[in-house]
Order: C-alpha cells, then sequence, then structure tokens
C-alpha cells in the first residue's frame, strides 16, 4: 500500500443513511473483462423518495439501475450510451456531463470523485525483523469476532507455516467483486500477506481455538488496483454479513473538507450504527495527514470507530516512509519487514502501513474475543490509551505511542459508566481530562462536592468529547472550566451526544471560543463566558 497511483472517475453520490439490506453484487460483464466505470455513478437519493420519480431521473438521464440493496437509498446507475439530450437540455457527451445535469434533480444532491488506487508495500530492507509474535498475541476469549479483509484475496497459504508462524487459513467465507465469483483469488500478494499476518497472531497463543473468524473480499485486482463501486459494494455486504472489524490496507491521497462527500465515510457511519470497528491503514508517504489538504483517506475520516494506524522500525521510532498526524492517526505499531506468507510456499517481509494496520485487526480482534459485548469505541479507546509512551512519537499520534496488549487489556476489562473527578491537575487520574480521554466506556462524569465551587484548568489543548457523555458538576456552586491557553475548551465530534449541567465554562483572552460543537450539545444551568 504505498506509491498510490490515481485514476479518477466521477461518481455521483449525496449523503444518507443505509437500510440494513443484504446488498447483492450485480454486474452483466465482470469489470476485469469490460471496464465500464465511465459510464456508471452511485446515487444517494432522500428518504422516501417515490419510485416513479427515480424511474423518471433514470429516463431523463439515459441510465439503468445496475446494483442496489433492497430497501434502500444508495445505488449504482449507469448511462446506456452517449451521446444523449435529456428533456429541456443540451447534448451530453461523457459522465462529468450526467453529474452536472443530475444536480438540477430535486431528490438528488451533491457529487463525489470515485478513486482508484494501488496498494503497494515498501521495498524490503532485509529479512531481519523485530516483529515480536509473543509480545503482541493473547488467548482468545469466548466471544467469536468476525474479521472482514477487503484486499487483493487469498491465495492458498496452508503450506506457508513454520514453528514460529501459523499462516494455515484455510477456512474463510468470500467474494470476487473484480470477477465476481466466490473464489476470491489472490493475484497480487498482498492480501495473502494481510490475512496471514492477522491469522498468525491470532492463533500463536490459541493454536487450536477458532473464534477469530475470517471474511475475504477481494475488491483489488492483479495490480493491486480497485474501483470505488468494488469496495462499496464490498463494504456494505461485509456490514450485512455481520463483521465486527473491518481492514482497509489502503487509501489514497486527498483532500478533507466540509463542503465535499466522501463514499466511503457513508460506509463508516454506517458502520458505526451496526458497531463494527474500521482499521485504515495510515499511508506510505512520509507526510503529516493533520495537513487536511494532503490527508490519507479513509485513515483521516476522524469518526469514533475508525482507527487510523502509522508504522514504526526497530527503534521504536516512525519508519521512514510512514504517514503521521497528532490529531489525525491514532496508533502505531511495527510496520517494517513484517514476514507473511508469498504467493507461493514461503515467507516474505513486507514493509508498509498496511502491514502495521493488520497487527491492529489481530489485536482489536483477540480483544474483542474478550469483551462481553463488542464495542468499537471502547476498543478504539482501549487501544489508545492503553498504548506505551514514547518521546519520539507523542507529537506524532494521537496515542503518543506504541499498542500494548495488556495495558489495552485491563482498559475493556475495567469499566464504569460513571467516573467521580476528584481533583483539580490537568492530566491526572482524577481529572476531567482524564475521564473524557483516558477512561473507555464513561457515560457520566460527575464532580466530588469537594470541587465544588473551584475552578478546573484545562491547559495545552481542547478536550475532544466523541461520544455519548453526561457532565455533571457537584454540590451547590458550579463547577469552573477555564481554558488556560490559545485553545477551545472543549470539541465536540459528529458523533458526541453531550450534556453540559451546572458548570461554568470560563476562557482566557487568548481562547479563541468555549465550545467547538459538531455534535449534539445540551445545557442544562450552564454559564458560557
Amino acid at each position: 500500500m504505498s506509491n498510490t497511483q490515481i485514476k479518477v472517475i466521477l461518481y455521483f453520490l449525496c449523503l444518507l443513511s443505509f437500510r440494513n439490506t443484504k446488498a447483492e453484487p450485480v454486474s452483466t460483464t465482470p469489470y476485469s473483462i469490460q471496464d465500464t466505470s465511465e459510464f456508471e455513478y452511485f446515487v444517494v437519493f432522500e428518504e422516501g423518495t417515490p419510485t416513479d420519480t427515480l424511474s423518471a431521473y433514470l429516463s431523463d438521464l439515459n441510465s439503468e439501475q445496475i446494483w442496489s440493496p433492497d430497501d434502500s437509498n444508495i445505488a449504482l446507475w449507469k448511462v446506456k450510451s452517449f451521446p444523449f439530450t435529456p428533456p429541456n437540455s443540451q447534448v451530453i457527451t461523457n459522465i462529468s456531463e450526467v453529474i452536472r445535469a443530475s444536480k438540477a434533480k430535486t431528490k438528488i444532491s451533491g457529487t463525489a470523485f470515485n478513486t482508484e488506487v494501488s496498494i503497494d508495500s515498501i521495498a524490503l530492507d532485509t529479512a531481519s525483523t523485530c516483529f515480536d509474535l509473543p509480545q503482541l498475541s493473547m488467548v482468545q476469549g469466548n466471544n467469536q469476532i468476525k474479521i472482514s479483509i477487503l484486499d487483493t484475496g487469498l491465495s492458498n497459504i496452508s503450506n506457508n507455516s513454520n514453528a514460529t508462524y501459523n499462516y494455515n487459513l484455510t477456512s474463510a467465507n468470500g467474494f470476487d467483486y473484480v470477477r465476481n465469483d466466490n473464489e476470491p483469488d489472490d493475484e497480487n500478494g498482498h492480501g495473502s500477506h494481510i490475512a496471514g499476518i492477522i491469522h498468525s497472531i491470532v492463533k500463536a497463543a490459541s493454536p487450536n481455538t477458532e473464534k477469530v473468524v475470517f471474511d475475504i473480499r477481494k475488491t483489488h485486482d492483479s495490480q493491486g488496483q480497485a474501483k470505488l463501486s468494488n469496495v462499496v459494494i464490498a463494504f456494505y455486504d461485509a456490514l450485512e454479513d455481520e463483521a465486527d472489524i473491518i481492514n482497509l490496507s489502503f487509501g489514497i491521497s486527498d483532500t478533507l473538507t466540509t463542503d465535499r462527500l466522501y463514499p466511503i465515510q457513508f460506509m463508516i457511519n454506517e458502520a458505526k450504527e451496526r458497531g463494527v470497528l474500521v482499521v485504515a491503514a495510515g499511508g506510505n508517504f512520509g507526510e503529516d495527514n493533520d495537513n487536511s489538504f494532503n490527508t490519507f483517506l479513509p485513515a483521516s475520516h476522524m469518526d469514533n470507530n475508525i482507527i487510523s494506524v502509522a508504522a514504526i522500525d526497530c527503534n521504536e521510532s516512525l519508519s521512514f516512509f510512514s504517514n503521521y498526524g497528532k490529531s489525525s492517526v491514532d496508533l502505531t505499531i511495527y510496520g517494517r519487514n513484517i514476514p507473511g506468507p508469498d504467493m507461493g510456499t514461503g515467507i516474505v517481509y513486507k514493509s508498509g502501513t498496511s502491514q502495521a494496520t493488520a497487527i491492529v485487526t489481530a489485536t482489536a480482534a483477540l480483544l474483542g474475543t474478550h469483551m462481553n459485548q463488542f464495542d468499537p469505541i471502547i476498543l478504539k479507546c482501549a487501544l489508545i490509551n492503553g498504548a506505551v509512551k514514547v518521546p519520539a512519537l507523542e507529537e506524532k499520534v494521537i496515542s503518543g505511542g506504541i499498542i500494548d496488549v495488556s495495558n489495552s487489556f485491563s482498559l475493556i476489562n475495567s469499566i464504569n459508566p460513571t467516573f467521580m473527578v476528584t481533583d483539580t491537575a490537568d492530566f491526572t487520574s482524577g481529572s476531567l481530562r482524564f475521564a473524557i480521554e483516558s477512561k473507555c466506556g464513561v457515560n457520566q462524569i460527575q464532580f466530588s462536592p469537594s470541587i465544588s465551587g473551584k475552578t478546573l484548568i484545562i491547559e495545552n489543548r481542547e478536550l475532544r468529547i466523541d461520544s455519548n457523555l453526561s457532565i455533571i458538576g457537584g454540590g451547590i456552586n458550579a463547577t469552573k472550566i477555564f481554558s488556560n491557553g490559545p485553545h477551545n475548551t472543549l470539541y465536540l465530534g459528529s458523533s458526541a451526544e453531550v450534556l453540559l449541567s451546572n458548570l461554568s465554562l470560563i476562557k482566557n483572552a487568548s481562547a479563541p471560543a468555549n465550545i467547538i460543537n459538531k455534535g449534539n450539545l445540551t445545557v442544562e444551568n450552564v454559564t458560557i463566558k
């Protein structure tokens, strides 16, 4: 997953929710034989749009529907032929003009580019590695976890194992979206390497346990390229087949703005509604993903059910190729010279955030088998806050360090929905920041009566809230939260449902604002100064 080659094909999309229905991949001609993408585009229409309205749109746009889940707002449409002339319009000769013409349709709004990328790993440096399989693995728990891998498929890797690495992945459901059949045979090698890494980790401590199951969806061809149509349909089908974790060891450099529509983000939002964790590669360009004008997607979508992964080398420093981002990349783990099965019967060492992503997916799956109820938000919190801090990484990723299985395990098994704030130190274990950023599974924060009316100092950076949370000041007098620095007090993400009660929010003269609210905020007896 590097050296991304981009072929942009214009597709049409608008944002709405998806239905819980089975999506069947349908195509009259396999994409690998005939590429019809210049005639195809996605649409998402308003909920409740009458069938006759959609039929009229199809007729006006000289199109036919070739894929759509039952009772859903998303569809893949195809222009029958060019040129054509819509009613009361000029002659249309290409798909870009179809997009422009469709903007006049009242039940359809918004456009988005579909991207085609190649997924490759960084060239091998040496066969040596610091990949520590025992340290990363743990005994599987009692709950079953399904991992869906969207990649280049899976070759026969049953003969690639040795005394250390178990790549004998022979039981996996799957589908080939390139050739439209039930055999997701790998013609590239990337997908087999990713699947092999994950399998070797989940089987290391539990060789005879089958609680982690695999779902292989071949979205990329022999050149490691995929159209968004394959990825979107595969992602949706993985959700329908009740995947718990979806591994995306690919992506594309792109601009992230609030006024564009991003097709994969629709899928991530649907995954969040269904309680599914998405693990995505941070990219192999050595760039800062915090730069929204040249970030890496889908990893940089800031949903609380997606984990963005960077790669480190054996010196516990960011690998030279790895993207990073203090605010946009969540975790790091080894991504240099990672062993995995090749296309034959041997083992090959590859590097990249693709490989690091596979390690995180495997670790998340193992932790998930021990959760009473699988929860992607708690699991993400446990992985981030269980990380071992490394000075060289503190300004590179959100976790500021490297994932640690035992630390994360302790966090998912010590969940208390109510947290009591007991002191005024910003980063200590009894602080408001600790409750919001480090304590997994908390949905209510209360303040000890002993600090009623006192001032809690919020320093260095704002408090970010991405989940459902009530923050209730204690005692007779409202608790004061003071922003001490050129930053906001609170930032509410798009998935945050937050109640503030009996509080006073105060900023110093240099602070830009008290609250940035992109979610849903309710206030009761709150003073903002």
